[in-house]
């Protein structure tokens, strides 16, 4: 991708949906860690997040890159409001898968705080964090006939985030 080169609607979508298909494979994965494959899963777990966040910079990065229209006004998308939605229930979806992702870890805290590995789960949580957010600010700009809602889900995804690296310190 060029600077200025915009991303289409579909483009972003599919950008998220495999996020979101990393994000529910970190679940799987985390759903099933015990103590006696922690040292198998643990490492595709922490591996997967660093999908998670290259794949979420690389988003990110193309749709800063995005030159807005000419004349375009705050408040105004470069995509119609259908496109919009698309954007919004890849999010919105993205939101959901990752939310249930971070609570399984929440949840399996107590096998893995006995381990060297929660040190690299918090880094990992840590460094999505700001990727998360880049990306949630990102999309509500290019979705303002969904901004409202994308906001709701941002706090949403913040607040769940929070109490795993929390979890995790």
């Amino acid at each position: 991708m060029t600077a200025g080169q915009a991303l289409q609607a579909g483009e972003i979508a599919t950008s998220i949906d495999k996020v979101t298909d990393i994000s529910s494979k970190t679940n799987n994965i985390a759903t099933g860690i015990s103590m006696f494959n922690l040292q198998q899963t643990t490492p595709q777990v922490v591996g997967n997040f660093g999908q998670i966040i290259n794949q979420l910079s690389a988003l990110v990065s193309g749709l800063n890159a995005m030159e807005s229209p000419k004349g375009q006004s705050s408040g105004s998308s470069p995509f119609s409001e259908a496109d919009q939605q698309k954007i919004y229930e890849a999010l919105t979806t993205f939101v959901k898968v990752h939310q249930q992702s971070l609570s399984t870890l929440i949840g399996k805290q107590g096998i893995i705080s006995m381990t060297p590995y929660s040190v690299t789960i918090s880094a990992a949580l840590r460094s999505s964090e700001s990727v998360i957010d880049s990306l949630a600010y990102a999309i509500i700009g290019l979705v303002p006939t969904y901004a409202d809602k994308a906001k709701t889900e941002k706090s949403s995804l913040e607040a769940t985030l929070a109490q795993s690296i929390s979890a995790y310190n």
